[in-house]
């Protein structure tokens, strides 16, 4: 999930300039994801749902991340304040998007996208 938040931000920045409040979220995302398959030191197979020269490894999808050493100064995690079911929502649109984006489908992702972001401007933290 980590993960994918990361994908998320970076994709905004097709947008434009993120506030470096969302960069450093950014920076948290991909350090917590790294931090985790640290911890697995393996994935999970999709029984077959991918030819093996498509799948990647723990190790080299924690390499292929550009992760900060260390949490950005003065990083404050959400106090979890937030509705659930709009965070599921906003995640479910996400999703859609980056599946989007690997069919190529600009029109479909920058919907999703754009939904995800309504969802989210719409719980008060």
């Amino acid at each position: 999930m980590f993960l994918a938040a990361s994908n998320f931000f970076e994709v905004l920045k097709l947008y434009g300039p993120l506030p470096d409040e969302l960069e450093e979220k950014i920076k948290y995302s991909k350090w917590k994801a790294a931090d985790l398959l640290k911890r697995e030191q393996t994935l999970p197979t999709l029984s077959g749902s991918f030819p093996p020269e498509m799948t990647k490894s723990a190790a080299e999808i924690h390499d292929s991340l550009q992760i900060p050493d260390h949490l950005p100064a003065g990083y404050k995690p959400s106090t979890g304040d937030a509705d659930p079911k709009l965070l599921d929502q906003a995640e479910k649109y996400s999703r859609q998007a980056i599946s989007a984006i690997q069919f190529e489908d600009v029109k479909a992702a920058i919907g999703c996208l754009e939904k995800a972001l309504r969802t989210l401007k719409s719980i008060k933290n």
